[in-house]
């Protein structure tokens, strides 16, 4: 399955030629941070994409249906993961194929900026009619303000971005309790044992001076039940793996450093090094001098130089 832009594919995946960890982190993320949730319910995964979701959701689950609206997908995503416990169907946001009052728990990853404003009312009643009562949606979406605005970032698939006062009044009116978290990258002082860490054990978030937690997530992800107890459960995780360790972007942001003030220092005249060219001793030849502006007809029919040996040997 080729990775397009449109949907996540996993780098395990055949063809998926997704070489970017920093997005393999952000989906998965979101899917290993609610398997407590799905916990032997009957979930619902809207816009499943490649499948890779459901999957995850169906190792603790009791039931799992994987909806998305490319028939392709579903195809894929049953050969791929079809297990006794999961379905793929074809379907919509605003139309999903399930009966009323059927699922405990709804899901949906990075599906909202892929429909219009009133697409997305839709979709959530939608949710609502399919949800049993006081049950569970987890949803996902860009933050506009830091996906899209700060960096000037255009995502030709996205159709309508919510920042975190939309999202959440979206949310609030259609359930009456809501609590909202962020997810992005971000630089955290971390003790860690990598035995502990592999084995999941707990990890204590400790609090030092709250004056200084400045996070902005580049995603926002929204729980909403008309059950109070339903959101109570964190969702809060970290993945402490990354393409590069903290020490290695220090140590190229000093590189790029050392660069930039290399070339500071050149503002006044050339580098020591730099020599300008030496002029042409004779004149271009006759035949060049008649192939120039407003000449007409093709260029004559000049040789190219030999080719001199390389300076230094190429490995």
């Amino acid at each position: 399955m080729k990775f397009t832009g449109e949907f996540f594919v996993p780098s395990d995946a055949e063809d998926s030629h997704t070489s970017n960890p920093e997005l393999e982190v952000e989906h998965k993320q979101r899917y290993q941070s609610i398997l407590s949730l799905a916990q032997g319910k009957n979930v619902l995964d809207i816009a499943s994409g490649e499948g890779y979701g459901t999957f995850m959701l169906s190792s603790v689950a009791g039931q799992v249906w994987g909806v998305d609206i490319n028939p392709e997908l579903v195809a894929y995503a049953s050969q791929k993961y079809g297990r006794e416990n999961n379905r793929f169907l074809h379907g919509s946001a605003t139309s999903i194929p399930l009966e009323a009052g059927l699922v405990d728990l709804v899901v949906s990853f990075e599906t909202l900026e892929h429909i219009s404003a009133e697409d997305q009312v839709q979709f959530f009643k939608e949710v609502r009619r399919v949800l049993k009562p006081g049950g569970t949606f987890i949803v996902s979406t860009p933050n506009k303000k830091n996906y899209t605005d700060r960096y000037d970032h255009h995502n030709e698939f996205h159709v309508h971005e919510l920042e975190r006062e939309g999202f959440e009044g979206l949310l609030k009116s259609s359930f009456q309790h809501v609590r909202v978290y962020e997810q992005g990258m971000e630089i955290v002082s971390v003790i860690l044992n990598k035995e502990e860490f592999l084995l999941k054990k707990p990890v204590l978030p400790v609090s030092v001076n709250p004056e200084n937690y400045h996070f902005e997530g580049k995603y926002l992800i929204g729980i909403g039940s008309d059950q109070p107890g339903s959101i109570e459960q964190s969702l809060a995780s970290f993945v402490p793996e990354s393409e590069r360790s903290y020490f290695q972007m220090i140590d190229r942001i000093l590189e790029l450093q050392d660069q930039v003030e290399k070339l500071g220092a050149w503002g006044d005249g050339p580098p020591p090094s730099w020599r300008p060219p030496m002029r042409r001793s004779r004149p271009f030849p006759e035949k060049w001098k008649s192939w120039g502006p407003g000449a007409r007809g093709p260029a004559p029919n000049l040789q190219p130089p030999k080719k001199s040996s390389p300076p230094f040997p190429r490995n």
